[in-house]
């Protein structure tokens, strides 16, 4: 039996849902979504009175495309959907080319908390005085984002520093929010977005920012990325201050450099516009296929040049991984496209995807052809890798293959940093830069040295089995002898039919109880009991009034 305590906390937790609930059906229908708050039902979640001021701010925003209405909406919803855009912007299998450009125009620019509440996260988190800690601390922010804002200051010894401080109660504002997103996926499932897999699309986000929001887990994403890149002296990565981190404050060396932004700033600055272009590139390619471990958002924001063409890497809170198969199946998809080959190239995607059922190699491949042809009838140097990964994505997609989350941020990520190359260098050529590693790349990986060590690690695994046969024989036949198996079925597409019986058998139920009514309250009426019979016929009357709108507004369903 639940306590009073745990009845207290599920009634503030339902009203927090109703209040946030309110709030996002608010916005939906200010922004021109109110079609789809009725197609999901959503409204019945939580009582809620309709205004006519949503209309008048809708008929303000009617001259914006649907893309545009999107963004703002979420940027007005916080942090949590915008972060939610982002990641959207990234499944090009799912969201069209204009919706894409519009969420990537997510780029956090958002209005500061007062510094009082930055005060309070800072005291709590580094101490009451934690002021003693900085020769000078600025109060006003540097940058404001979704998750956090940054601060500059100078520690005691000198050091110049940026202090990252989380927003305050975001914590519960993201719980919150996860739990409504979650609710909000069950019921695309259940009316007839199932192939889109919103649960697990919420899931995989709900990963990210939890690991977004406990920034140590990013300052060890951006030590183990500078250890990675520690022998090149074209890669810097910020050092972070481990007796000033905790999971809400993150302070980590002051960084002065030049955007990435164009060919034009870099040049007045005295800087090679080329070789950063030629490096940047190379760097994504090792962190891709040599250290499967990358940035996944490195746009020109997050991105600084320094003396000599160096390139800084700023917020690893979103990183990505691969591992060895996963980096060795995309190296054969780059080949295969340079190659023009459809049939390597649709093997290697299959490899890389996840479906539910296989579907049909035969018309991947003549779907994939076509998309090759389309792309690959200029030169391979004026070819935008980025966009015909993305565009092998969407073709992959009518087939219903998913594409796992770290493979799409890989793809997005090698799209950025191509598309920042070719800003700062007309004659930047990408599939050309990248021939010569990736060629180097499959002969290390045909290297009679590691052949060797690979068989013999199968066969360590082997081995391994083999031994854990006879505990594995012992431990079935102890459960079959205690009658402990238990067999699981699982019916995949019975939801809408159960849901059907069990609408049809409520309103038997309900037809039943009108006639059970009628019938009841004409013998009490025959019986000289005029008023309780009437009573009963007014109750019948109102149920099956009710009962025939129920059918209308259902279709008969």
């Amino acid at each position: 039996m639940s306590s009073p305590i745990q009845k207290i906390a599920g009634i503030q937790k339902t009203y927090r849902h109703a209040s946030r609930y309110s709030e996002i059906i608010s916005i939906l229908f200010k922004y021109g979504f109110g079609d789809v708050v009725e197609a999901l039902n959503i409204q019945k979640y939580v009582l809620i009175a309709m205004p006519m001021s949503w209309r008048e701010e809708w008929e303000k925003r009617r001259s914006l495309s649907a893309a545009q209405r999107f963004r703002r909406a979420l940027e007005e919803l916080g942090p949590s959907f915008v972060k939610f855009g982002q990641i959207l912007s990234s499944h090009p299998e799912i969201v069209p080319p204009d919706w894409i450009e519009e969420l990537q125009n997510l780029q956090e620019n958002v209005r500061a908390f007062p510094f009082e509440d930055a005060e309070r996260i800072l005291a709590r988190e580094l101490g009451s005085d934690w002021r003693s800690k900085f020769a000078h601390f600025e109060e006003k922010p540097l940058a404001a984002a979704s998750i956090g804002q940054v601060h500059r200051g100078t520690l005691t010894d000198g050091d110049e520093v940026v202090v990252k401080i989380q927003r305050p109660n975001i914590d519960r504002t993201i719980e919150v929010d996860l739990e409504i997103m979650l609710h909000i996926a069950t019921l695309m499932e259940r009316e007839g977005y199932a192939s889109w897999h919103p649960t697990d699309m919420v899931e995989e986000f709900g990963r990210v920012i939890a690991r977004e929001t406990d920034y140590t887990i990013e300052s060890g994403q951006q030590e183990r990325f500078a250890t990675n890149f520690q022998a090149d002296p074209g890669v810097y990565v910020p050092r972070v201050y481990h007796e000033l981190l905790t999971s809400r404050v993150m302070t980590m060396e002051f960084v002065e450099g030049i955007r990435p932004t164009s060919a034009t700033v870099l040049k007045e600055a005295g800087l090679d516009p080329r070789e950063v272009a030629r490096s940047g590139f190379e760097h994504i390619l090792k962190q891709i296929f040599i250290h499967g471990f990358f940035h996944a958002d490195p746009h020109p924001g997050n991105l600084r040049v320094l003396q000599d063409n160096v390139v800084c890497y700023l917020d690893f809170g979103m990183v990505g991984r691969m591992n060895r198969g996963e980096r060795e199946d995309f190296a054969d998809l780059v080949v295969a496209i340079a190659s023009r080959d459809s049939r390597t190239c649709t093997r290697a995607f299959m490899r890389l995807a996840e479906y539910d059922a296989v579907p049909d190699r035969d018309d991947v491949e003549r779907a994939v052809d076509e998309m090759l042809t389309q792309h690959l009838q200029r030169s391979l140097k004026e070819l935008d890798l980025g966009r015909l990964l993305e565009g092998i994505i969407e073709v992959v997609s009518e087939f219903n293959m998913r594409i796992p989350e770290d493979l799409l941020m890989m793809i997005k990520s090698l799209s950025t940093i191509e598309g920042i190359g070719r800003s700062l260098d007309p004659e930047f050529d990408p599939i050309s830069q990248a021939a010569p590693f990736l060629k180097e790349y499959q002969v290390q990986r045909r290297n009679p040295e590691r052949l060797i060590r690979e068989a013999v690690e199968r066969a360590q695994d082997l081995l391994r089995f083999i031994e854990e046969i006879p505990d594995q024989m012992r431990e079935l036949t102890r459960i079959l002898r205690t009658g402990e198996m238990k067999m699981h079925f699982q019916h995949d597409g019975l939801e809408p039919m159960l849901r059907t019986f069990d609408r049809a058998s409520r309103r038997l139920a309900l037809a039943m109880l009108v006639g059970a009514l009628l019938i009841s309250s004409s013998v009490i009426v025959l019986a000289d009991i005029p008023q309780i019979g009437m009573i009963g016929f007014v109750v019948a009357g109102v149920v099956s009034v009710w009962l025939i709108i129920s059918l209308l507004r259902q279709g008969w369903k």
